[in-house]
């Protein structure tokens, strides 16, 4: 996912709100919120990449010696194995991260593909249902990363032994996501939406959509998405009008006009992992006989 909110992206939001002076003010904190936490992440990008991925590294190496260790018993070797599965799923995540890239199933099939990958890895039980057509990388990248929050606040507040229903809907343009889950619910009026809620507004009305939440005590809690889903084609099409608009310095409803496009931040230098065909590969294979 790209760390900076485009210019495009805020040329869209702002055409469909310039009319209500309320909305304006609400979409310019909710960008305001996104773009601090843009720079955070560009901090904790470095830090991830410096830290925490040469940790993950040596545990993988670890792992992998213990798991070919002739001492080790086939069913403890099947169980280290899967351990260093997920070691390399999470490895990957955070570079994901740390590079600011789109997640590349998202890139590559769409947002349904991208959740149900995510459904199968989570700590609860969510069965996605429906369908979505491609759509622009803003649009794709503020549905799935709410879906995320969204999962990842059932599976902190709701525990998990709850399920999770996760229904999208493309119709006319709009795409319409519904996350339902069946655990305790909260008082809407007593309790405080905390910042995975909020990070969901932020991203959805950061282009254009609204979300309605509401929940009952024991009876569990329902995010309704909607926002705009433009096609594909148009999508890009629209990209390319505002850039010229923007080089040139014109688009009267752009107010970033005649500003130099943002250079991409240069991504950190991968780490290799310790595959068979690599040298550090190589290296554990010869130790192991």
């Amino acid at each position: 996912m790209n760390a900076n909110l485009g210019d495009n992206r805020r040329a869209r939001t702002q055409r469909a709100h310039h009319t209500n002076p309320r909305q304006n003010a609400q979409l310019q904190l909710s960008q305001a919120r996104l773009s601090a936490a843009a720079r955070e992440r560009q901090r904790l990008a470095r830090d991830l990449h410096d830290g925490v991925q040469n940790e993950l590294v040596s545990l993988m190496v670890e792992l992998a010696v213990a798991e070919h260790d002739s001492d080790t018993p086939p069913v403890l070797s099947a169980k280290l194995s899967a351990v260093g599965a997920r070691a390399q799923a999470t490895l990957d995540a955070i570079r994901e991260i740390a590079h600011g890239d789109r997640p590349p199933l998202l890139a590559a099939a769409g947002v349904i593909e991208a959740i149900r990958a995510q459904a199968a890895l989570a700590p609860i039980t969510v069965n996605p249902i429906g369908t979505a057509p491609r759509s622009s990388n803003d649009a794709e990248e503020a549905a799935y990363f709410a879906c995320l929050e969204a999962l990842q606040n059932v599976a902190k507040h709701a525990g998990r032994s709850a399920r999770v229903t996760l229904r999208l809907l493309y119709r006319d343009g709009t795409l319409a996501v519904r996350i339902a889950d069946d655990g305790g619910g909260f008082d809407r009026v007593r309790v405080r939406e905390g910042a995975g809620l909020t990070n969901i507004r932020d991203r959805i009305t950061s282009v254009g959509g609204t979300v309605n939440i509401t929940s009952t005590v024991g009876r569990g809690t329902v995010v309704a998405i909607a926002l705009p889903w433009p096609g594909r084609q148009t999508a890009l099409a629209q990209d390319r009008a505002l850039s010229r608009d923007d080089g040139r310095g014109h688009g009267s409803l752009n107010p970033l006009r005649g500003r130099p496009a943002r250079r991409r931040q240069q991504a950190p230098a991968p780490i290799t992992t310790p595959t068979r065909f690599s040298p550090l590969g190589r290296w554990i294979a010869k130790r192991l006989g």
